[in-house]
């Protein structure tokens, strides 16, 4: 596991060439954002393990979750109560 240094030099290094690859401005936040979507933390990676494993376990029992359309339509009506 790197430490927190080793985690600021490659953090910079990416924001560097980002930044210089870049045609825009990118703020601090962007970058970092960016950074964590393309280096997620250990333990988000495990999780989403877990959460995948999961739901293979459910599919392999049979458990259907909810197609597309249903959960569209739940969806719509929590954001759009008539």
């Amino acid at each position: 596991m790197i430490n927190t240094t080793q985690q600021l030099d490659l953090f910079r290094q990416f924001a560097l060439t980002r930044l210089n690859s870049s045609g825009c401005e990118l703020s601090i936040d962007e970058l970092y954002d960016e950074w964590r979507r393309e280096n997620p933390a250990p333990e988000e990676i495990a999780q989403n393990e877990k959460a995948i494993a999961a739901s293979l376990r459910d599919l392999d029992q049979g458990v259907q979750g909810k197609t597309a359309a249903e959960f569209l339509r739940q969806f719509k009506s929590k954001l759009l109560p008539e």
